[in-house]
């Protein structure tokens, strides 16, 4: 299986549009109950928990670190972009971080842009010859 790029959007600009819809929702429960709306107050509270449930999307990805994403146990994604991230609030997430000497990392970066997809590579030969040895 060949790692992919998982979808994500920026973590700021999903909070704040979360916010106004709990903001908004929240003025359409109060409104409804005043006006004694029984609809419009159950589907405020419907919207309230589909708006808490999309807060569970926001995560960090910290500088050389990765998200691993499985959406229901099925792998689709890798999120590499740092910063605060929101991805679909019902994948799980798995972090990811590999410890190197800093004199190889150092090494593979004097090398140019892409030196994690290098590793990555050189990691993965091993790993199949190793498979074939061992059968």
């Amino acid at each position: 299986m060949r790692e992919k790029p998982a979808f994500s959007l920026p973590g700021g600009a999903m909070l704040l549009l979360v916010l106004v819809a709990i903001a908004g929702t929240l003025f359409v429960l109060m409104s409804s109950a005043q006006m004694q709306v029984t609809a419009g107050v159950v589907l405020a509270m419907f919207a309230l928990g589909v708006e808490v449930i999309c807060l569970k999307g926001l995560l960090i990805v910290n500088p050389n670190e990765g998200q691993v994403l499985q959406l229901f146990g099925t792998y689709v994604g890798t999120l590499r972009d740092q910063g605060w991230r929101w991805v679909n609030p019902f994948t799980t997430k798995r972090r990811i971080s590999l410890r190197v000497d800093a004199e190889v990392v150092d090494w593979f970066k004097s090398k140019g842009p892409g030196y994690q997809t290098r590793i990555n590579r050189i990691l993965r030969k091993v790993m199949v010859e190793g498979k074939k040895r061992t059968g």
